[in-house]
């Protein structure tokens, strides 16, 4: 017997490695919360994803 396990959310794994990101927005916690308010993300990197993914 297999269990078919759903994929994760799209908020919750990064957009470039698909890894887990602890989104505090996908958890259900403020934006502010966030780790990412306090990263600078590189310009480049952002360009480098499909729009809907930027966030």
């Amino acid at each position: 017997m297999s269990v078919q396990i759903p994929p994760p959310s799209p908020l919750s794994c990064c957009p470039m490695c698909g890894q887990p990101n602890q989104c505090a927005m996908a958890a259900g916690r403020p934006p502010e919360s966030c780790w990412c308010m306090a990263q600078v993300i590189n310009p480049a990197v952002l360009a480098a994803l499909p729009e809907a993914q930027r966030g």
